[in-house]
């Protein structure tokens, strides 16, 4: 006997499917905005402490958010 995919989990497999691409969108673009960003904002200088402690903050909690949603 064959299982068929409904289209309720049809639907369920696309808003994962979009999901997932968002999180990975937000993972690429990060190294491209995440130093202006905490200069501007933060007004930290690339290097210090406190950058470097929000640079990887920032790439750690999008990650593990995306991990912890699977």
């Amino acid at each position: 006997m064959k299982s068929r995919i409904t289209p309720i989990q049809w639907l369920i497999c696309v808003m994962a499917a979009i999901g997932f691409a968002f999180d990975i969108y937000v993972l690429l673009v990060l190294p491209l905005i995440v130093r202006p960003a905490l200069m501007e904002l933060a007004k930290f200088r690339p290097g210090t402490p406190d950058f470097n402690t929000w640079v990887g903050l920032l790439f750690f909690v999008p990650a593990m958010a995306a991990a912890c949603s699977v």
